[in-house]
């Protein structure tokens, strides 16, 4: 039996980043994820991901 190893393991593909505006990614597809801080100015930012 021959198994083609594309088939059986799944890849995932996302892409994640950060920003501070409220509802305008998620027009275009994008899911956010959580709240977090930016490591730079500490102030709070959301973090979204889209499945590529």
């Amino acid at each position: 039996m021959r198994y083609n190893v594309q088939e059986t393991i799944p890849v995932f593909y996302k892409e994640y980043f950060t920003t501070n505006l409220d509802g305008y990614y998620e027009k275009y597809g994008w899911t956010r994820m959580e709240d977090g801080v930016d490591f730079f100015s500490g102030k709070p930012v959301k973090i979204y991901y889209k499945e590529l």
